[in-house]
């Protein structure tokens, strides 16, 4: 499953250009005859956080011989093009690669710049501060079930221990990091947004393990936020079948937006199921909740192999305790980091696209 969480999309990226000429002034002094003035290649001229202009010069010789110069010159515009160099002062092409440091690892050659823990079972494992400097910091705490007729909820799904490994340039992927289900999260840093990924890699305990009705039940995606800004909230409601609707909300946090996310199998992104969400306060505890309709993955879900993990109610864990008041669980503490060039060799995954921005 795709799974969007702390994101949405920053901004949209759109890549437009355009060319234009402008007739100046003939050069000075150039005789009938004289040597050619040499053409220049295209240069950036200026910058700014989301386009570049680029420009060139051209010379045509006119019959008096004079050098006619002619500026080409096109715009470049791009969401999150460039990012201000804090030694310089300077915009700078902006650089999507995510750096090991001692600790973790940084994305930090953007406009919005994250800090990974080297454990994703962290608190705050997540960093990010944004482009007019709010940090927003978060961890995933796992995944649930909430029956809406019947009002009963569990967690089925906790955040484990689970080292990062840096799988490609841009790319953090969490591996085996929950108790109860085998799953993954994969962490995408780009110039113009961040994404969330929770990858299922087996099949979950059905809700009727648990007392509730797969018809009326939606999978949850967990993430807390630690001491937020207020975002501006607006709802969508969203009918998903006869009679049922659902609320997705976006969240704006000024410079960044959390949008949209998807659920949908590997290797097929262009089917998908929309995942909801909605941000909640439980207990004085900021929460991300995303969540798909049960019934809307459960072909998909028949796809992956059986969970191995068994619903008994662990010590000390609100894991597979099933009530009518909803229960998170703290988290928990991290340990190291190192780098690994593969991850998720499964035949069939589902990725659940939490949040991205």
């Amino acid at each position: 499953m795709k799974t969007p969480i702390l994101a949405a999309v920053l901004f949209s990226v759109a890549l437009n250009s355009h060319a234009q000429s402008a007739g100046l002034a003939p050069v000075a002094g150039q005789a009938n005859g004289s040597a050619p003035v040499q053409d220049t290649p295209y240069a950036i001229v200026r910058n700014d956080a989301n386009s570049r202009t680029w420009e060139r010069t051209t010379y045509e010789q006119l019959p008096s011989g004079e050098w006619m110069p002619h500026i080409h010159r096109y715009e470049e515009v791009a969401t999150g093009l460039n990012f201000k160099n804090p030694d310089t002062g300077q915009w700078e092409e902006s650089n999507e690669a995510i750096e090991l440091i001692a600790g973790g690892a940084v994305a930090r050659h953007g406009q919005h710049k994250l800090i990974f823990a080297a454990d994703i079972a962290t608190f705050g494992a997540i960093d990010m501060e944004t482009p007019d400097g709010q940090r927003l910091r978060s961890h995933l705490l796992g995944l649930g079930y909430y029956d809406r007729a019947s009002g009963q909820s569990v967690f089925i799904a906790e955040i484990k221990n689970s080292v990062g490994q840096l799988i490609s340039t841009n790319q953090v992927w969490y591996d085996n990091a929950f108790t109860g289900v085998k799953a993954g999260v994969r962490y995408t840093y780009t110039r113009d947004g961040f994404e969330q990924d929770v990858i299922l890699e087996e099949r979950p305990p059905a809700p009727e393990v648990y007392g509730l009705n797969s018809s009326t039940t939606v999978l949850q995606a967990f993430t807390e936020f630690i001491s937020p800004p207020a975002p501006r909230v607006s709802m969508a409601l969203v009918t998903t079948s006869p009679g049922t609707q659902l609320s997705d909300e976006t969240l704006s946090f000024n410079t960044i937006k959390i949008g949209r996310g998807r659920a949908f199998l590997m290797g097929d992104d262009s089917k998908g199921t929309q995942v909801f969400k909605k941000w909640t306060a439980i207990e004085g505890r900021q929460f991300l909740i995303e969540e798909i309709p049960v019934p809307q993955i459960a072909a998909d879900l028949q796809t992956l192999p059986s969970s191995q993990g068994a619903a008994i109610r662990a010590s000390n864990s609100v894991l597979n305790v099933v009530s009518a008041k909803r229960l998170v669980p703290p988290p928990a503490v991290g340990k190291g980091w190192y780098q690994w060039d593969e991850h998720c060799q499964c035949a069939a995954c589902i990725i659940w696209v939490c949040a991205g921005l």
